[in-house]
């Protein structure tokens, strides 16, 4: 276990707050984002612990990535915020609203609603992502549920029917229900408060909890009195991996209004690029120097981009939060490592140009296809006379690869001719990343020496966008896709 002391509190916050080349790291939902940024630790045990992130639509978070000795070599460091709440953060939310609408509809079906309540309950608690009641699947427990339900059991069935029969469904919406559910003089305004109070209690009694899990890892913890708010760190190892609040910590959901996390930062020793001989002259003008003796890479890992396009104010709001990171402030140029399955490569790339035309500052892109191993498949047919479940049936690998990297060059050669000529994007190249999961030693040979395992396609991307001029104003030579 290491021991987070105060010094080395300071010597990680200190690293959160330094100006650190900065990549951010985006793409669609399922198209191994969360395997790219495993493949940048040094260390299984702590690709292990990142793993948790896969999958799930994890929360937004800067991942720093360092060779600094005091960052202990098989440890995941998480550094953020723990978030108390109160009755003032929840005026917008509309769980309350949805839960009565839910146990109307039963009452005006059954006469009652009493005895599916609990199940209303529960119905919420497992499907809303986007409601307050998200993060009570972590923190609720049977005591919780019947809390509340004994709370929403105050409603008598007289004040619930003509309350409900002066609403027009197709006039009035949740916006104008929420405002007057929270009425002084609403039959409501008791039941409101009482309901988000029960909420709040068990919610910030899981906070407490959470902060005991920090402080048995030894972890260090510092209360911020006027935010309400507690800043810690703790080193996690593998022996965390299936605790709750290891999940808790790595998984959150910024999009939801009980996040307990946020300012979420991951810190581990990384693979070999940053004492690679064609970086180590860039950190320079990052406020590196031979005291401190160690430096970092910033990769800014987003949330999932939509995969599909709608004409509502909510798409491109979406949108334009998921962008923010895309621009490292500091400098006129943003990096940009955008990850894209190569099975869905022409309708991924596609919608990267509708993304892009949102991007409003000038951007150098580094395109990684992911899931090459299973696009070679598809060609596997190509190659073989026999039935595909024949016992003869044998994959020709090296063939696969080739036909692989012809239908990804023309793809990505269309995607950059189409590309607009407004100096947004300055540079495009690209990548491809595959793994080896088969134990094929034929596979295994294409993999190597071609150089596309992911830890070598992280390693070429990551040089390839720390290597781009800054100070760029004019769109660099796009070229073609000889980097693979």
């Amino acid at each position: 276990m290491c021991t987070i002391s105060p010094k080395l509190y300071n010597k990680i916050t200190e690293m959160v707050q330094e100006n650190h080349p900065t990549i951010s790291l985006t793409g669609f939902k399922n198209v191994g984002k969360a395997t790219a940024v495993e493949a940048l630790a040094k260390f299984n045990e702590v690709a292990k612990l990142l793993g948790l992130r896969e999958n799930v639509a994890a929360n937004k978070a800067k991942i720093i990535v360092t060779d600094c000795d005091d960052i202990s070599a098989f440890d995941l460091f998480v550094h953020a915020k723990l978030c108390y709440k109160s009755l003032e953060n929840f005026r917008s939310d509309y769980t309350l609203i949805y839960i009565l609408y839910d146990m109307y509809e039963v009452y005006l079906k059954n006469g009652d609603y009493s005895g599916t309540m609990k199940n209303s309950l529960k119905k919420y608690i497992a499907s809303n992502d986007k409601t307050s009641f998200y993060y009570l699947t972590k923190f609720a427990n049977e005591s919780t549920i019947m809390k509340l339900c004994q709370i929403l059991n105050k409603i008598s069935m007289l004040l619930f029917d003509s309350w409900f029969k002066t609403l027009d469904s197709c006039v009035r919406n949740k916006y104008e229900l929420l405002s007057e559910i929270k009425e002084n003089d609403s039959p409501f305004k008791g039941i409101y408060v009482e309901f988000y109070e029960a909420m709040i209690e068990r919610y910030n009694e899981c906070i407490n909890e959470v902060l005991a899990f920090v402080k048995e890892r030894g972890g260090y913890s510092k209360l911020i009195k006027d935010a309400n708010e507690v800043v810690i760190t703790v080193a996690l190892t593998t022996k965390d991996c299936s605790h709750r609040y290891t999940k808790l910590l790595l998984q959150g959901k910024d999009m939801s209004l009980l996040t307990p996390v946020s300012d979420l930062t991951l810190i581990f020793r990384g693979i070999s690029f940053l004492n690679s001989e064609s970086t180590g002259s860039l950190f320079s003008g990052y406020g590196f120097n031979q005291e401190n003796s160690y430096r970092c890479v910033n990769f800014i890992n987003t949330e999932d981009f939509p995969e599909f396009t709608t004409e509502s104010n909510d798409y491109e709001d979406y949108i334009n939060y998921i962008l923010k990171p895309f621009i490292d402030e500091s400098f006129r140029t943003g990096k940009v490592l955008f990850v894209i399955d190569s099975t869905c490569a022409e309708e991924q790339l596609a919608k990267l140009s509708e993304i892009i035309s949102y991007v409003t500052n000038p951007i150098n892109l580094c395109i990684l296809f992911t899931n090459v191993d299973n696009l070679m498949l598809s060609f596997a047919d190509k190659y073989c006379s026999e039935y595909k479940f024949s016992e003869k049936f044998k994959v020709h690998w090296k063939n696969c690869y080739n036909d692989a990297y012809d239908f990804l060059n023309s793809l990505l050669n269309d995607f950059k001719d189409n590309l607009p000529d407004n100096n947004i994007v300055l540079s495009v190249e690209a990548n491809l990343a595959a793994l080896d999961l088969m134990i094929n030693e034929e596979l295994k040979s294409v993999v190597d020496n071609n150089g596309i395992s992911y830890p070598s396609a992280l390693l070429k991307s990551v040089n390839m966008l720390l290597n781009k001029n800054n100070d760029s104003k004019k769109p660099t030579s796009i070229g073609n896709m000889n980097y693979f």
